[in-house]
């Protein structure tokens, strides 16, 4: 006989989502620990002071976590430095180049009016004698002698004030440097003042560690788990790492891939959950933004998105413990607390986690490609994607509207109550923009076009951030 409840444990209804959340243990793992730092300390402030009291004490991660995050925090901290560094060194390159453009312009005008001046007197010289041919009367030239001279006053005026201006632009790039520096500093100083350590360290019970004949034993199982690629953690034994552990590639660089112990950092700390869930006998909620094939399957309209975990992870954890498994991305964690514990963040708190799915575009041009972004084939297909899958969501959020939230509509094609609300724009006018920049951008991928297509995507992802919350607002559910 078909047993129809055995399949259950594989999907997540409403009902099985909200049983899982009243005794389940949370596990974070490092990626969602290290997101962390993306957040503003407005959002992370939330978490700590809203979402976690009303789980306290069931917020755990493996042994292996804390070693990873450990490993890893001070660098994810010093990663803004860098940000800032090459804003620092573009600005001194386009701030330079606006001086230097000022300095050309004052050299333009007393130039070109001197060249003008001197056109004129050529002229005038020609015409000047009375005895020959050609000759003007003198007060043909009066009135325009006249003009000549309030052009050389304007331009006077005009190189005075653009004088005055490099002096006033010169204070304002030195209020840029110094303000890039104490951002640094800042960033320098959290590693001494960590908050969001602080605040995992008040949150967060950690497990025991592993003996290292345990680890080899894991590593022993890993190698063939990871040549079956069963999850979790085969895809950090890439077929480049497989080859070439710590080779020297022909840049001289070594490979990124892991060695090691290291390889099979995904498995330990799986086998830290098993065994914690053994004793325990709680149900665990995964919470990681490793969104790879060997943990989960990812959401087709959203890659960023976990749609549900590997069905080997869960079919293991239930075998061995009898318990439960399910997996959010951190922003998802988030957003769906804010619903099942009615935490109730404010706009700005669920704009600063929705930002964070779109890491993606700072990544559109890759500083260690040197060719330009628009004369690589792949580069061009991963932005158009990008922007027709947030098309896409435009689209699946109008259909929404369309079915569920019909009020909104009613403002979607004017420039008063919607705009006025949201702030992002006429949805329609948006959305021919983000066509014609696609159109544009296939026709002829140019520099001058992929900037074009960037500023719609903008203003796309800034419009469905409205959407989002104009359908929370009115039906205080989630939409993706």
């Amino acid at each position: 006989m078909l047993d129809k409840e055995s399949i259950e444990i594989y999907n997540l209804d409403e009902d099985r989502e909200t049983k899982l959340w009243k005794d389940c243990i949370f596990v974070f793992d490092s990626s969602a620990m290290l997101s962390f730092y993306d957040y503003t300390k407005k959002t992370v402030d939330s978490v700590f002071n809203e979402i976690f009291p009303k789980i306290v004490e069931r917020l755990w991660i493996p042994k292996q976590v804390e070693y990873e995050f450990l490993k890893n925090r001070e660098r994810t901290i010093n990663q803004p430095i860098e940000k800032y560094s090459d804003l620092l060194s573009n600005n001194n390159k386009h701030l330079k180049g606006i001086n230097c453009d000022v300095e050309d312009f004052i050299k333009l005008n007393r130039g070109k009016f001197n060249q003008i001046s001197s056109n004129f007197n050529d002229f005038k010289e020609k015409t000047n004698d009375p005895d020959k041919h050609p000759y003007l009367e003198k007060t043909i030239f009066n009135e325009f002698e006249n003009d000549l001279s309030e052009l050389n006053n304007l331009i006077t005026v005009m190189n005075d004030g653009l004088i005055l201006f490099q002096s006033k632009f010169k204070t304002f790039t030195s209020i840029i440097d110094q303000e890039i520096d104490n951002k640094k500093n800042n960033i320098k100083n959290i590693s001494q003042e960590d908050h969001i350590f602080k605040g995992f360290n008040k949150y967060f019970t950690v497990g025991k560690d592993y003996t290292f004949d345990k680890l080899m034993e894991i590593c022993i199982e890993g190698e063939w788990r990871y040549r079956l690629q069963i999850p979790p953690g085969y895809a950090d034994k890439s077929d480049k790492t497989s080859r070439e552990d710590n080779k020297t590639s022909e840049t001289g660089n070594k490979s990124r891939g892991k060695i090691g112990i290291d390889l099979y950092g995904d498995l330990i700390l799986w086998k830290q959950i098993i065994d914690y869930v053994t004793i325990v006998k709680k149900h665990i909620i995964f919470i990681s933004n490793d969104v790879k094939i060997d943990w989960c399957h990812r959401d087709e309209q959203d890659n960023q998105r976990i749609n549900k975990p590997r069905q080997e992870l869960i079919k293991e954890l239930y075998s061995i413990t009898g318990m439960e498994l399910w997996m959010y991305s951190l922003r998802d964690f988030i957003l769906r607390a804010n619903k099942i514990l009615k935490v109730n963040l404010d706009k700005q708190t669920l704009n600063n986690v929705e930002e964070s799915r779109l890491k993606d575009l700072e990544n559109l041009e890759n500083p260690e490609n040197k060719e330009s972004p628009t004369s690589n084939v792949k580069t061009r297909k991963v932005t158009l994607n990008m922007v027709s899958k947030e098309l896409q969501r435009f689209q699946n959020l109008i259909g929404k509207i369309d079915y569920d939230v019909p009020e909104i509509r009613q403002h979607m094609h004017t420039d008063s109550i919607f705009d006025e609300k949201f702030g992002a724009g006429i949805p329609s006018v948006i959305e021919s923009q983000v066509k014609r920049a696609i159109q544009q951008f296939q026709l002829n991928p140019s520099q001058q076009n992929l900037d074009k297509l960037i500023e719609a995507y903008d203003s796309l992802v800034q419009l469905n951030k409205d959407f989002f919350w104009a359908i929370y607002t009115y039906t205080g559910e989630e939409f993706n």
